[in-house]
């Protein structure tokens, strides 16, 4: 559940071509803003980490090297 300090997120990784291939959405604190993102079972590459929030868009490119 949600407080009144919590902001909502949406959290969406992109493979290369752009398609979707994980989403997450839940609320952070002042408390609490991190979020875990497991890469184990993702392919080796480049992928977009999008992270949307009320007052902010922001994009991340990461590279995986799962060996």
């Amino acid at each position: 559940t949600s407080g009144d300090n919590d902001e909502p997120f949406t959290l969406s990784v992109f493979d290369i071509t752009g398609r979707l291939v994980m989403n997450q959405s839940g609320y952070s604190t002042k408390e609490n803003s991190q979020i875990p993102l497991d890469f184990s079972n993702m392919s080796n590459g480049m992928y977009i980490v999008r992270l949307e929030t009320a007052t902010q868009n922001v994009s991340q490119k990461v590279i995986v090297n799962n060996r």
